[in-house]
């Protein structure tokens, strides 16, 4: 992957910078990831809100990433229709994720990934 890896997160705007700062949290990689550009003196409340809305949504792009990759991996390895359809193949990468074990419904543990990522990019605190 040649993104910065998350999480990443939202930084308030600072009271002299025009912008909300997106940045990573991993030591060793890049901090600053992106600038939200707030409107100058004139915006409005809905364009505040939308702002803000952007940069948690893109503070939540590796989670929402990160899940995408599961499911269609997940989905792949599901396929009866492949060629080479291994069940054992299925078995194995769910023991890689440490899902096996646990016993825990696929479809629930990939939609618990889902919810976390869509509730940060659409609940986060600025």
């Amino acid at each position: 992957m040649s993104h910065t890896p998350g999480p990443w997160v939202v930084k308030i705007a600072e009271h002299d910078k025009n912008y909300i700062r997106i940045r990573g949290t991993k030591l060793g990689t890049r901090y600053k990831i992106a600038n939200v550009l707030m409107f100058c003196n004139d915006e409005t409340e809905r364009e505040e809100q939308e702002t803000s809305a952007n940069a948690r949504l893109i503070s939540a792009a590796p989670e929402l990433l990160h899940y995408a990759m599961l499911e269609a991996e997940y989905t792949r390895l599901c396929d009866r229709t492949r060629t080479d359809y291994s069940p054992d193949e299925l078995i194995e990468w769910l023991k890689d994720k440490g899902v096996y074990e646990t016993g825990e419904p696929v479809g629930k543990w990939l939609g618990r990934i889902r919810t976390e990522a869509i509730r940060k990019a659409t609940q986060g605190k600025m």
